[in-house]
């Protein structure tokens, strides 16, 4: 959903007029992932988040306005080694997490015996 919201930057910023804005069509291997009605609502949540931060309207939603196709880009080689790669970053970052509050736990198991 990132795709729509960086879509929706470069349509205002470059065009620089309100645009009124519909869903399209959606890719077969999205149909059991996001339903038109998710999209229109996160088009509203997008509307009023560019809205608050511009200070001024930039598009709106109606069923005539310009199609937003949800289409599906085979993603490159490069590109998939990132996502694996962030994924095993946040893998790790979670066993580091693991085993700082045990450490933290253990510390504290210290502490109190100490104290004893």
């Amino acid at each position: 959903m990132r795709f729509l919201f960086i879509m929706f930057s470069m349509i205002s910023i470059l065009s620089a007029e309100f645009e009124m804005v519909k869903v399209g069509s959606i890719d077969a291997r999205y149909k059991d992932i996001v339903s038109k009605q998710e999209i229109q609502e996160i088009i509203y949540e997008i509307r009023n988040c560019f809205d608050e931060q511009l200070g001024f309207k930039t598009f709106d939603y109606k069923e005539d306005g310009k199609p937003i196709d949800i289409i599906y880009i085979q993603p490159s080689a490069k590109k998939q080694r990132i996502v694996d790669n962030d994924k095993k970053m946040q893998s790790i970052k979670g066993e580091l997490d693991s085993f700082s509050s045990s450490i933290n736990s253990k510390h504290s198991d210290l502490e109190s015996s100490k104290v004893l």
